[in-house]
């Protein structure tokens, strides 16, 4: 049944409810035909969600179907519960929010809103940290030890190590967050595939950067890239070198020529987790 502005006035009188402090605009809610409940599924988004879905940002829901729902868009994560509430939710084309009907000016009047759906629950989406947790566990199973070890395992067993489009089907996590963490384990991409170095291969590397960086007495905050690379290149390939660079430094542009500003506490935590010979008490004392 479709009321009309009289009704409308009739309801509030019988209510005891004085127009005066109302807005103009009533809103009429009738069901549409066809409406049915359960056919419509619910999700609540935050401001930062609705822009990337406005832009078009792809969404994709990641992880195993033991683990927890993880909504990742191509920088952030959301975990996503379900949720019951005590009131019924209306679905509703053409509605007028309380915002909007302050602004409309003009004699009382009433329009007429359909509701097309109705829920009474919904899913709910809350910013998380992503889920990391076998990223670790997954690079660590094959580490990259040495290009001659490499080669012989290749050959065995083929390629090691997994692509990113491989890693992101299994990590919940959106790109952006997986490239960040990717690099705070300092794993190299090596034919398209990401493998972390065993922790021998690295501190290897690290050794002859500090090596040469103290022959030739270079400022630890002004290393040259090409002649890092040049002098280390019968030693080691120079992707790695570099690789190496970028994990203990900072990539300094603004010369003629780049350099890398090491780390001091980067490369002296790196250091100090290296094992020690063993030491007799006797001989320390």
């Amino acid at each position: 049944m479709i009321r009309n502005l009289e009704e409308v006035q009739a309801t509030l009188e019988v209510a005891r409810i004085s127009g005066g402090g109302l807005l103009p605009l009533a809103q009429s809610l009738t069901m549409a035909q066809g409406a049915m409940p359960g056919e419509m599924l619910l999700m609540e988004i935050d401001e930062a969600l609705d822009k990337a879905l406005v832009a078009g940002e792809r969404l994709v829901v990641r992880g195993d179907r033991e683990e927890k729902v993880i909504l990742c868009t191509n920088s952030t994560s959301y975990v996503v519960r379900a949720a019951d509430t005590s009131n019924l939710l209306l679905v509703a084309s053409g509605f007028t929010g309380p915002a909007q009907a302050a602004e409309f000016k003009g004699p009382a009047s009433l329009a007429h809103v359909q509701i097309c759906g109705f829920a009474s629950s919904l899913l709910e989406t809350r910013l998380c940290k992503p889920g990391l947790r076998k990223l670790r566990a997954l690079l660590g199973e094959m580490p990259y030890s040495a290009p001659e070890e490499e080669r012989m395992l290749e050959e065995d067993l083929g390629p090691a190590g997994l692509t990113t489009a491989e890693l992101l089907q299994v990590i919940q996590s959106s790109e952006v967050q997986l490239m960040a963490a990717l690099k705070d384990l300092h794993a190299c991409q090596i034919n398209g595939r990401w493998r972390m170095l065993s922790f021998d291969y690295e501190m290897r590397l690290l050794g002859l950067i500090t090596q040469l960086v103290d022959s030739e007495s270079w400022d630890f905050h002004l290393v040259p890239l090409s002649t890092c690379l040049e002098e280390l290149e019968p030693l080691e390939p120079r992707e790695m070198i570099q690789h190496c660079l970028e994990c203990y430094g900072q990539r300094l542009c603004h010369l003629v020529e780049v350099h890398y500003a090491l780390d001091e506490v980067r490369v002296c935590r790196a250091l100090a987790e290296m094992p020690a010979p063993c030491l007799h008490l006797v001989q320390f004392v």
